[in-house]
């Protein structure tokens, strides 16, 4: 599952941003149509993925502020035979 993370800060200026891309988990599974369990399910997806972009301004030397979003995605399926 692949992640990203990327930060931003330009020397002397009093902000900076920051951006995370991430998938944590996924799973998937899939079973022949001939099993004998596929009444009860033959095929299954789950993925997330999660995007947060950060900014976050220095108030003062030891202080800064920052404000965040999540946006997050995810997709479940399932099949039964």
């Amino acid at each position: 599952m692949p992640n990203f993370f990327a930060s931003y800060h330009p020397k002397g200026k009093v902000f900076s941003s920051d951006w995370e891309f991430i998938r944590p988990f996924g799973l998937k599974t899939e079973w022949p149509d001939d099993s004998s369990f596929r009444q009860a399910g033959v095929y299954g997806s789950l993925e997330y993925i999660a995007f947060n972009p950060v900014f976050a301004v220095q108030v003062t030397r030891s202080l800064s502020v920052g404000l965040g979003i999540s946006a997050i995605t995810w997709t479940c399926s399932c099949a039964r035979g």
